[in-house]
């Protein structure tokens, strides 16, 4: 996958191709413009020439303009083939300046896919890291679930269980709702609402047999922190992805733009000096 920077790159280059083109193709201009008023002041001259051997009466001098008036034929012939090659050679230079644009164009798209592949990705790294202290409160949760001593407090116990249960399967539901690029508030307002019934559920038995009021209160923040943060970096980044990359869709739609460079793409990066 071609990173933004080396689009960067492979777009510079494509720029600076596309400059020397057109310059070419504008000094090529220049010259049949001067080629085309060199032939015609030829030709007027050619025609002027005419009209003096028509009316020349000394055989010397009628040769004089006759030997001119080949000479300058013989300039307007080379000068038309001259004119005819460069014209050939412009119209290759404007077939290479319309292929660099279309090119350029393409590297611009493509451009922009890979922003929103990158963008999605960047944001995938940090809510991963931002779910990681879900992940931690659970598991510290679930330490001291362990340590409960089922004979002294089996009814704490059981509750502790079920708890983990019902905490892990909200935090399983958020992070599916996360991966489907659903809503990020909404997903995590229904994981906050879940955690809140299943704690309540079970703090009677708990607080009463162990005193878990902290333990819940700290969960509950550690969950709302990391469901406030998620929710904030996925407006941000559906924010970027509508300002830059309506038309692609990429962010809700990264993966199935995760595909092998094509053959063409290669060619250019290949090609391009680092």
């Amino acid at each position: 996958m071609t990173s933004v920077v080396e689009y960067d790159k492979l777009i510079r280059d494509k720029k600076a191709e596309l400059g020397r083109l057109e310059r070419d193709y504008k000094q090529q201009g220049n010259v049949i413009s001067g080629k085309e008023r060199t032939l015609k002041k030829l030709r007027e001259n050619l025609s002027d020439l005419d009209g003096d051997i028509s009316r020349e009466t000394d055989e010397l001098t009628k040769r004089k303009l006759e030997e001119e008036h080949k000479a300058i034929t013989k300039s307007m012939e080379s000068d038309i083939k001259a004119i005819e090659t460069l014209k050939s050679e412009r119209a290759r230079l404007e077939n290479e300046v319309n292929v660099a644009k279309a090119d350029l164009s393409l590297l611009d798209s493509e451009r922009q896919v890979q922003v929103g592949v990158e963008r999605a990705e960047k944001y995938e790294a940090e809510v991963a890291a931002e779910f990681e202290i879900i992940n931690n409160a659970l598991s510290e949760l679930s330490t001291k679930v362990n340590a409960i001593d089922k004979k002294e407090y089996p009814e704490a116990a059981k509750a502790g269980r079920i708890l983990l249960t019902s905490l892990t399967e909200a935090r399983n539901e958020y992070k599916a709702a996360l991966d489907a690029r659903e809503d990020a508030k909404n997903a995590g307002d229904n994981f906050v609402k879940a955690c809140n019934a299943a704690i309540k559920l079970a703090s009677p038995k708990l607080e009463k047999a162990l005193g878990w009021k902290d333990t819940f209160k700290n969960i509950l923040k550690a969950f709302a922190n990391a469901v406030i943060a998620i929710a904030r970096k996925y407006d941000y980044y559906e924010y970027k992805q509508s300002e830059s990359l309506k038309a692609v869709g990429i962010f809700k739609n990264n993966l199935s733009l995760k595909e092998p460079e094509s053959k063409d793409l290669q060619d250019r990066k290949e090609h391009t000096p680092k």
